[in-house]
């Protein structure tokens, strides 16, 4: 989805507090959140609108459906990074230090495609890509992607838009898995409560305990003068959940 050949990494890593983390132990889950709720309120919006300049300026018409597309099927998006031990992704999502799950992306990616709430995965609703912060760069995808004659499903012009984020936001150096859900299935999504309200999000199984042996294969814990007593205890709920070949280890931030 991008125009730049770089290596994927092999590990994508979740940051989270520890209720988090044991709750995604113990339901074996990550939730995918309402993309109307991320933390950026142009998040989605701005590679739309760059999207639809473009289906405008060519008369594009594989994109006519975009707009009908963005109402009819809101996209659901979890959050990972390529770097396993970013400061400023422990200060926003690892609560108190928090952890690091790192997963194996090509893995996980089978999961993520799997995913369906009705028992129907459809591989066109769902996506695991790196997000894009120029400008520049996600325009020119864009006119890669819908060049001229290109037959492209309404759903790549969703996945696109939501891989595209301001460079306010680069250090995060983030990849999404992307869920787009029919407003049919509205009844199967759950909701929490956060400063922002009653929050959608749907939950992503990663299989039973043996299969989630296979995608989860680090935990690392977050910067805090607690390493030695943090690290223990997620070794222990680790072997507590048949995980206990999973690695942990600590941040080498400094913490004082």
């Amino acid at each position: 989805m991008t125009t730049d050949v770089t290596e994927p990494p092999e590990l994508l890593w979740h940051y989270t507090g520890f209720a988090a983390f044991n709750s995604i132990v113990t339901s074996r889950e990550l939730w995918a959140t309402h993309h109307a709720f991320m933390n950026d309120r142009k998040e989605f919006t701005d590679g739309l609108q760059i999207i639809e300049d473009y289906a405008i300026k060519t008369d594009h018409g594989s994109l006519g459906g975009v707009v009908r597309a963005q109402v009819t099927s809101p996209a659901f998006v979890a959050c990972f990074s390529k770097n396993p031990d970013q400061l400023g992704l422990w200060s926003l999502y690892g609560e108190a230090g928090g952890v690091a799950l790192g997963f194996r992306r090509e893995v996980l990616l089978n999961r993520v495609r799997n995913f369906s709430p009705n028992g129907n995965p459809n591989e066109l609703a769902t996506e695991l890509s790196e997000v894009i912060y120029s400008e520049e760069r996600f325009r020119s995808t864009v006119a890669q992607v819908f060049r001229p004659n290109a037959s492209v499903h309404d759903y790549r012009a969703m996945h696109l838009a939501a891989s595209y984020k301001r460079r306010d936001w680069e250090t995060e150096e983030e990849w999404r898995a992307t869920v787009l859900m029919y407003m049919s299935t509205v009844e199967t999504w759950c909701y929490r409560s956060t400063k922002l309200g009653l929050v959608p999000f749907v939950k992503i199984p990663l299989g039973a305990a043996s299969e989630f042996a296979q995608v989860l294969a680090k935990v690392r814990v977050g910067p805090s003068p607690y390493n030695d007593e943090r690290c223990q205890s997620v070794n222990l709920r680790l072997e507590s959940a048949g995980l206990g070949l999973v690695e942990v280890d600590a941040s080498g931030v400094e913490y004082r």
